[in-house]
């Protein structure tokens, strides 16, 4: 299964690219582990996940050319 897994904001800057394209991930307990194995800086700084346009828990299961955004805390004001 394919995924594309997009980055903002301080995420971007330290994986270096606004995307990936993933095979053979199945949640995304999974993808957390593979970046942050890939990209140990992203330990440093809390993310959220979003699947789909959704936001998920941890292990929200990953449905065939599924698009996750990634996400650093942010504000509003």
């Amino acid at each position: 299964m394919v995924i594309k897994v997009l980055f903002f904001g301080q995420l971007l800057d330290i994986v270096g690219t606004d995307h990936l394209i993933l095979d053979q991930v199945g949640d995304t307990a999974q993808l957390r582990q593979i970046l942050l194995e890939r990209y140990p800086a992203l330990a440093s700084i809390p993310f959220t996940m979003a699947l789909d346009h959704r936001f998920v828990a941890e292990e929200q299961v990953f449905l065939s050319d599924s698009t996750v955004a990634c996400m650093p805390p942010f504000s509003g004001g």
